[in-house]
């Protein structure tokens, strides 16, 4: 791209496929191919001189490993290759629809990979690939992946064991080797007036556009390994970003714009430029939204100068307070209220900045917003973990309440037992006092600001939560405050190095502890599996995955057979639910509710029902 680039002729990309001795140019007009071509025929490229062609853009395809003949789906259907094990009639018509509708998506993946090479994807194709597709179809392409995501753990458990040569749990064994691990229940559906606009947290992109001339506000379209760094802007067609987050884009943009000439924006592949990324975080409920400016210092304070650099900075400050705040010559945000701004330095090559490293610098306002979640009331930061569609999450949060059979609340349960054995003298005293002392306590694993462990907490005798973001545990302790909530405890730092201590600060009176796991797209470390698998009080296990695909990782090591490494009963899932937390997209929340193998397991379509489940073992 840098040779082009220096030949001095316009052109709209390049891409060269690896390990192909030719590369794609792509051109605005007819003229300006003219011009490029009579330059790139009089050109040497490592020495070599060069050919240009004009070709058709679908020249561009790379042949897929696997071809499916799209004139003949019926017959290819046929073609592929059914399971080992003998299927019910329902489970078969199943299979066979799930291979339609891989035919069907692949002939999709077709469509989109021949548009994403004849040209860069729009920002609308990024957040809402699937904003074109009915709702109903969604949910049940999302059913099919939820499926195959409980069928990889069973995959997996065969496969493990038998490298092992380990036993099966019954459980296991009476599973096909591709069936699912656990039947899903159902999947809990976003409402219509819900589905648009949703995202209470947008994290865009500063860059400069395909051409590379203009700055835009955005998502990387490009791919970094083909030099392609371009930024697609957010606009309209973002149907899942927030109204005040595409309001911020847009004047933002003209910001960077306006300074685009001693303050660039940042370039990934020489790791230089002021302008970085634009985060904003919203509250649906009370309708406010903080702003966070990403920023990089280091290359431009050798060429301008640490005295001129503040300068400008502080002038680039000063734009955007004008342009987001109100005032005589500005307008008000007419979706949300801003209630602040801040400044993030970030030199590190990564998108994510580590906020133990990173500086954070309040302009204006407060960085946090409060969100409303059924009764209660959050503070959630700007960095904070918290679930990005707030009124879903609300469902999702009452769901795990429902799954655990957690409804009625604590002070009135106990009441109702004092005055039920009042009554009933007949009652045996020893059953009385072992019913009394059975307490729950609820660890919350991950637990971001405390959504989901201070939502249970009236149901259950105590709270503790871990988490990594410092700014979390702080809210989630301010959130506990704030709602009057006084058996809740959260402890900050890695899950692995601090379950110990959060098992070792639950009352001695819990007879039972309850799981809930709501960790980030790469799972929970291998040690937090061990010590809750070590803990016999652990009865339960909720998992909340934001990515199914990869779920079968820490399940297969929850319900592993014991060994040395694994130590510990193991778990068996129970129930399987799907949370749609992000239409128009192909992501789904998976919630499984996994129990200890009882001594004599019960077949999958015998599992006991939720409230049996409930009961130690």
């Amino acid at each position: 791209k840098d040779f082009v680039r220096g030949l001095g002729f316009e052109f709209v990309s390049v891409a060269k496929q690896f390990r192909v001795d030719w590369f794609f140019v792509r051109f605005s007009s007819e003229q300006a191919m003219a011009a490029g071509k009579q330059i790139l025929e009089n050109s040497k490229f490592h020495g070599k001189h060069l050919t240009a062609t004009q070709c058709d853009s679908s020249s561009r395809r790379t042949p897929p490993k696997r071809r499916i003949n799209n004139s003949n789906n019926s017959s290819n259907a046929q073609q592929l290759k059914r399971p080992r094990h003998s299927q019910t009639g329902e489970e078969d018509e199943e299979l066979q629809q799930q291979h339609k509708q891989q035919l069907s998506d692949g002939e999709e993946a077709d469509a989109g990979a021949a548009a994403e090479i004849v040209g860069p994807r729009c920002a609308a194709d990024i957040v809402a690939p699937w904003r074109d597709v009915p709702y109903d179809r969604q949910i049940g392409k999302k059913m099919i992946i939820l499926v195959k995501a409980l069928k990889k753990v069973t995959q997996m458990l065969h496969n493990e064991t038998a490298s092992v040569r380990q036993k099966l749990p019954e459980w296991v064994t009476a599973l096909p080797r591709k069936a699912a691990c656990a039947r899903i229940e159902n999947i809990v559906q976003c409402p219509e007036h819900e589905r648009l606009h949703y995202r209470n947290k947008s994290e865009f992109t500063i860059g400069l556009d395909e051409a590379e001339k203009s700055p835009v506000v955005g998502f990387s379209a490009g791919r970094f390994q083909r030099g392609e760094v371009h930024i697609a802007p957010v606009d309209a067609a973002c149907i899942t970003a927030s109204r005040a987050s595409l309001w911020v884009a847009e004047r933002i943009a003209r910001v960077v714009s306006s300074l685009l000439h001693e303050l660039p924006v940042w370039m990934k592949k020489t790791n230089t430029g002021f302008w970085r990324q634009l985060l904003i975080r919203e509250s649906v409920a009370n309708k406010q939204f903080v702003v966070v400016l990403q920023h990089n210092r280091g290359s431009i304070v050798h060429a301008l100068g640490e005295e001129r650099l503040n300068t400008l900075y502080k002038h680039a400050q000063s734009l955007v307070r004008n342009a987001l705040l109100p005032d005589a010559l500005h307008e008000r945000c007419p979706h949300a209220q801003l209630v602040g701004i801040g400044w993030q330095c970030h030199e590190g090559i990564s998108n994510v900045a580590d906020l133990s490293e990173a500086t954070l610098e309040v302009d204006f306002g407060e960085l946090s917003v409060i969100e409303r979640i059924d009764e209660l009331e959050f503070r959630v930061g700007a960095h904070a973990f918290f679930q990005v569609h707030s009124l879903m999450a609300a469902r999702l949060f009452r769901h795990i309440g429902t799954i655990l059979n957690l409804s009625q609340p604590v002070e009135s349960s106990d009441t109702d037992r004092a005055s039920t054995a009042d009554a009933a003298e007949a009652v045996d005293a020893a059953g009385s006092e072992q019913k009394s002392e059975h307490k729950v306590a609820l660890l919350d694993i991950c637990c971001g600001t405390g959504t989901v462990g201070l939502s249970l907490s009236k149901y259950v005798a105590q709270v503790v939560g871990i988490e990594v973001v410092k700014e979390a545990v702080l809210n989630a302790r301010a959130n506990a405050a704030r709602n009057g909530i006084t058996n809740a405890k959260f402890i900050c730092g890695k899950a692995e190095h601090k379950m110990s201590e959060a098992l070792g600060s639950i009352e001695r009176d819990c007879r039972e502890v309850i799981a809930v796991v709501d960790p980030p797209r790469a799972g929970l470390h291998a040690s937090v599996i061990k010590a809750i698998r070590r803990t016999p009080d652990i009865q339960r296990v909720v998992y909340v995955c934001c990515a199914p695909e990869r779920f079968h990782e820490n399940a297969l090591q929850l319900c592993r057979p014991e060994s040395k490494s694994y130590e510990g009963v193991p778990f068996m899932p129970v129930q399987a639910y799907g949370v749609d937390l992000f239409p128009h997209t192909p992501h789904i929340e998976l919630v499984v509710l996994l129990r200890r193998v009882p001594p004599s397991s019960p077949t999958p379509h015998d599992r006991l029902s939720p409230q049996t489940n409930c009961e130690r073992t």
